[in-house]
């Protein structure tokens, strides 16, 4: 199967020109890339919520792309399969982002909820709310088997 965006031809500066535009639109300020060495493995931004700024960073796994494009590309991997998933890689992260918008926009969720797996936990910049659940493992508490579910959600169970 050969994944999203795997033969992205628009050059990464421009799929982050898309992003940082949509986030400021949505009152995102501060854009910041994250890099390492040359190339841009992320960015980071600040949302004004509820009169307070809060930071976010939104990172991309690069390497774990490149195998994955190669295979599309029914390909090795070469100095070219690595140009294109840093393509591909930021063409999905401009899709996830604007997909995210589109939520907001239509009034489906607010710019907090689609984004705090990435607001950061400190101010020191170190940790991400999802990064802290993945290395901790930090989870609510259990539910008992047979226990209502507050207000207006029902599970229905099919099948």
């Amino acid at each position: 199967m050969k994944i999203k965006n795997w033969s992205a031809t628009l050059e990464a500066s421009e799929s982050i020109a898309i992003i940082r535009q949509e986030l400021g639109k949505h009152g995102a300020r501060k854009f910041a890339l994250v890099r390492r060495g040359s190339q841009a493995v992320g960015f980071t931004f600040d949302l004004l919520i509820a009169e307070q700024f809060f930071h976010f960073r939104v990172a991309l796994d690069l390497e774990a792309i490149v195998p994955l494009v190669a295979q599309s590309m029914e390909q090795g991997v070469t100095a070219l399969v690595r140009q294109q998933a840093y393509r591909t890689a930021w063409a999905n992260l401009r899709d996830h982002v604007a997909s995210g918008l589109a939520l907001v926009d239509s009034g489906a969720a607010e710019i907090e909820r689609v984004f705090f797996p990435y607001l950061l936990m400190d101010e020191e910049g170190q940790e991400t709310y999802f990064e802290a659940f993945q290395k901790h493992r930090l989870l609510p508490a259990p539910v008992e088997k047979d226990a209502t579910i507050p207000g207006e959600w029902k599970v229905v169970m099919e099948g």
